[in-house]
């Protein structure tokens, strides 16, 4: 066995336009990281299913994230610094991303 691929973790990383499924089945949602400021204002909110009904985890709100000159602990001088969150959650059916307003955010899911 391979200790560095047996022990890693699975990623989605994209610029999310619209809802998305991840992975479908029990699972943990170790970290979503936001690499680049949000092109539309809006939330996202991260769901333990397969689709916009299943039960939410968290809301990521983008309004601090819009652009490379807002104002706010992530930005510094004109760049934006990507930002980690960590969860070590266990999810029971899946990994679902309910982006209502197609907020443009590029962000990376680590899950395992």
């Amino acid at each position: 066995m391979d200790p560095v691929t047996a022990h890693g973790w699975s990623y989605f990383h994209e610029p999310v336009t619209g809802d998305q499924l991840i992975t479908s089945g029990r699972c943990i949602l170790h970290s979503i990281t936001i690499n680049a400021p949000a092109t539309t204002a809006g939330a996202m909110s991260i769901e333990d299913g397969v689709d916009d009904t299943g039960d939410v985890v968290a809301i990521i709100d983008f309004g601090t994230f819009l652009s490379e000159t807002a104002a706010g602990v992530f930005t510094l001088g004109n760049q934006f610094n990507p930002v980690t969150i960590f969860y070590d959650i266990q999810m029971e059916l899946g990994i679902f991303l309910d982006n209502p307003t197609a907020v443009g955010a590029d962000i990376t899911i680590m899950f395992k």
